[in-house]
């Protein structure tokens, strides 16, 4: 008797908890999202030459932690039982695959949109913008398997080549607006 009400109390509360976390993920997704979208949306108030290459500088950045946010608050399932580790381990990734490949796809869309709505708010949109969106949501998704891989695995090497093309994704995108900034202020162009 005893026994039968500790359980239906251990499983109010796992369902309770579980709960809080689905509601917590999705109130941290959604403040990413509005911070994001008004970013993007917010005319830039500087003025002059160097504008245009400071925003640049904040496409990939900003696609990089929107994809690791969403990606990371994506519930995985824990993989504590030794027998048949590595069959759970095989469906983990699996699933994990599909999501990030979901995310992906929703992301390529959101930043496309983004693109296309700047037009009506006083900014320009631009095919540029969006391949800096796409090499940030690279770096998000090498960071995301970089992260998955060290918590998953016990070998640091995969997290650490996987971290340091993340890393490389974002110095690729930011390599054409600190040019641009160099030359600005360096007295190249006027």
């Amino acid at each position: 008797m005893l026994q039968e009400f500790w359980d239906q109390d251990r499983a109010a509360t796992t369902q309770e908890s579980t709960n809080a976390a689905v509601i917590s993920r999705t109130v941290i997704v959604l403040v990413v999202l509005t911070l994001v979208v008004t970013g993007l949306l917010m005319p830039v108030p500087i003025r002059g030459p160097q504008a245009s290459p400071l925003a640049d500088l904040a496409h990939a950045p900003i696609f990089a932690t929107l994809a690791l946010v969403i990606l990371m608050t994506i519930p995985l399932k824990p993989a504590d039982e030794p027998a048949g580790l590595k069959l759970e381990m095989r469906m983990l990734l699996a699933e994990t695959w599909r999501s990030v490949l979901l995310v992906t796809f929703a992301l390529s869309l959101f930043g496309i949109g983004m693109e296309y709505v700047q037009r009506h708010f006083g900014r320009r949109g631009s095919w540029s913008d969006v391949l800096l969106n796409t090499l940030g949501l690279a770096a998000g998704i090498c960071l995301f398997w970089a992260c998955v891989s060290a918590r998953r695995e016990r070998s640091w090497r995969r997290s650490l080549v996987l971290g340091a093309a993340g890393c490389c994704f974002l110095v690729a995108a930011s390599a054409r607006p600190a040019y641009e900034l160099w030359l600005i202020y360096s007295g190249h162009v006027q």
